[in-house]
């Protein structure tokens, strides 16, 4: 640099203002020069330059791609506004509360309003978090007791294709292969079919039973024994022309076990009587007298042959 200031000396006298302010740009150039400055890494700052420029290319082209593709754009918004709006949804959802028991479990349980339902073996019911909040409704897949308080609104219960509608009794709900039977032990149940004409829905008082089957209505009432029902709430197992292989399957559900009938023959005869349920090989015994034929244990599968 000292040409450039010999030079520049030479064309700004000292004396006048310019010369004055070149003296003071050479101090400094000076006293400059006297500081350990860091060397400046010149190839870091070309590729940190490079970098930019491509990102920001980069950004460019996905604006430029969506000005040029409309339709995608359209997708990708559309996308992005339902994955909100289902969220939104989801959230807004009340929450399901499901109870449910295993083969040879019970289980008692006391819902928002008071009410109690006691779940037989291998029963569901399904309500959601709004119980008790402007509806009464639930559902049911399997058996349970119910004993229902008086309420704002009307506690009814949806199982199978049929509808059970009361106001405060107890009643015991049995939902099996699409068979459904009810029986009232206190006050009144209306038994439908769901969506079924108002003339065609089954009045039930205490003491009363009906049961409908898939693809017919309830059947008109009859008349239950309360003193023993439910059965399975006294360990009784109660059957009234009921069908071999639907026996051994209640009792697969309440004894945890698996039964196999080796004579197909028998799984359609037709047993009626009230049994003591409380011992499975008693039991088993029992029936098996009637249907003329034995039993025997392999591991954990029974036998009938």
């Amino acid at each position: 640099m000292n040409p450039y200031f010999k030079w520049l000396n030479r064309r700004s006298p000292g004396k006048d203002k310019q010369g004055q302010h070149f003296n003071e740009l050479e101090q400094i150039w000076h006293a400059a020069g006297q500081n350990d400055l860091p060397a400046a890494d010149i190839d870091n700052a070309w590729r940190m330059v490079d970098s930019q420029i491509k990102d920001t290319a980069d950004n460019i082209k996905r604006i430029f791609f969506f000005q040029k593709q409309p339709a995608i754009a359209a997708l990708v918004l559309t996308v992005l506004v339902l994955g909100v709006l289902s969220s939104v949804y989801f959230f807004l959802q009340p929450q399901t509360f499901i109870y449910q028991t295993q083969a040879a479990q019970t289980m008692h349980i006391v819902l928002p309003d008071s009410s109690e339902v006691t779940l037989n073996a291998s029963s569901r019911i399904t309500l959601d978090e709004n119980f008790d909040i402007g509806h009464r409704h639930l559902s049911l897949n399997g058996e349970a007791l119910f004993h229902v308080q008086k309420g704002r609104w009307p506690f009814t219960i949806a199982t199978g294709n049929t509808s059970i509608r009361v106001v405060g009794t107890t009643f015991n709900v049995q939902s099996r292969d699409d068979n459904v039977r009810v029986g009232v032990k206190e006050g009144v149940v209306e038994f439908s079919k769901i969506s079924a004409s108002a003339d065609s829905v089954v009045r039930l008082r205490k003491g009363e039973q009906s049961w409908c089957t898939k693809g017919s209505m309830p059947v008109t009432a009859t008349k239950l024994d309360t003193q023993i029902f439910p059965d399975w709430l006294y360990q009784k197992l109660s059957c009234k022309q009921t069908p071999f292989d639907e026996v051994c399957h209640e009792l697969e559900r309440r004894f945890n076990t698996s039964i196999i009938i080796k004579d197909e023959q028998i799984k359609y005869v037709h047993i009626s009587g009230l049994f003591e349920a409380q011992d499975l090989d008693a039991l088993l015994k029992t029936i098996c007298v009637l249907v003329d034929k034995e039993y025997r244990y392999e591991k954990n599968t029974i036998i009938i042959y």
